[in-house]
């Protein structure tokens, strides 16, 4: 293996590690069928939506207010 190659396994390593940092960050695990930010009960109607439901509508609507001003 030359230092070309070793290094671009470098790089992917770090990309990759970078990259499974940002899925854990943004996408918090759910702990029961409560809000992770208020901690309510998150209605069964929006939890058999689909996806993957963290928090209940009203801290899902702050959330992404705060996102799109960047502060979050």
């Amino acid at each position: 293996m030359d230092l070309v190659d070793s290094g671009s396994k470098t790089e992917q390593l770090l990309r990759d590690i970078e990259i499974n940092n940002c899925i854990n960050k943004t996408l918090p695990q759910r702990i029961g069928d409560n809000c992770v930010d208020c901690d309510e009960p998150i209605p069964s109607e929006r939890l058999n939506a689909g996806g993957h439901i963290v928090r209940c509508i009203d801290c899902q609507h702050t959330h992404e207010l705060l996102k799109k001003q960047g502060r979050l």
